[in-house]
């Protein structure tokens, strides 16, 4: 049993709806959103990777710089 299901849960819906926004966007071929979307995918990823993944400080900025939103600049 996970020790914080609730805010697993939270972050896991906040990824799954950024995924969904992300499929959407592409397959109208709206690139703004894309890139909206990409960048809170990664933001989602991220913070649960950064929560969740016991990793040693300089392994999770390796783990998680693709999924941060970094390969897009305009992510804020």
């Amino acid at each position: 049993e996970w020790a914080l299901q609730e805010y697993f849960n939270k972050l896991y819906n906040k990824a799954e709806i950024s995924a969904l926004n992300l499929q959407m966007s592409i397959e109208k071929d709206d690139i703004e959103n894309t890139d909206l979307a990409m960048c809170n995918l990664g933001k989602a990823c991220g913070t649960c990777h950064a929560n969740f993944r016991r990793l040693l400080t300089t392994q999770l900025a390796n783990e998680v710089s693709g999924w941060s939103g970094q390969y897009i600049k305009s992510c804020n």
